[in-house]
């Protein structure tokens, strides 16, 4: 036997299996479309048709009294990409609509949101959610407290104080994906997710 027989043998049972797997897409196409097309089709839906990014949440802003300071967290808030603000001057006109999920939340500025406003001791912006989603209602409660820290961060300053009290504060930075897009996080996961199932079929 030559030295060069293991390889041939080798290369013949390689060759023999690219044949018979050759012949076997070619009698049934389909199997073209679940190794070739299919993991395309996934990826492209995974990566564009599913998000957890909320965009344009459906709201309620109540304005018991008009002021400028309402006025201005009513734009910040319409300003916001996250948000579909309706607004009027009663709780009662929207508690229907959370209740049929016709709306995410309910921001309620009462009448002495100007005097609260700026101090410390007292939370002058109610957020009405429906419990029964808490996924909608952990979304809506968590962005209007982020976008509260903002607006009144930018009041301080325009009104020429310090925009942060003094001690230690915390700023979290985030290296990869910095603007938390949940597009990021998915595509890459479905890439194993999608061999897997397409090795099974």
């Amino acid at each position: 036997m030559t030295p060069h027989a293991p390889f041939s043998h080798k290369w013949r049972r390689l060759t023999g299996l690219i044949t018979k797997e050759t012949r076997q897409v070619l009698r049934d196409p389909s199997s073209v479309l679940i190794a070739g097309v299919m993991p395309l089709l996934l990826l492209f839906l995974f990566g564009y048709g599913v998000t957890f990014d909320p965009r344009e949440l459906d709201v309620a802003l109540v304005v018991e009294q008009q002021s400028s300071e309402t006025a201005s967290f009513q734009a910040a808030l319409e300003n916001s990409t996250l948000f579909e603000v309706e607004v009027g001057p009663d709780r009662r006109l929207f508690e229907r609509d959370l209740s049929l999920g016709k709306i995410g939340g309910l921001i309620v500025l009462p009448a002495d949101f100007s005097a609260k406003a700026f101090r410390a001791d007292s939370a002058p912006v109610q957020v009405i959610v429906d419990g029964s989603d808490p996924n909608t209602a952990y979304l809506v409660s968590g962005y209007v407290e982020l976008l509260w820290g903002n607006w009144l961060e930018q009041e301080w300053i325009r009104r020429g104080r310090p925009a942060l009290p003094p001690g230690v504060q915390l700023q979290p930075q985030v290296w990869f994906n910095p603007e938390i897009s949940s597009r990021n996080y998915l595509v890459p996961g479905s890439v194993a997710i999608i061999l897997t199932t397409i090795g099974a079929l």
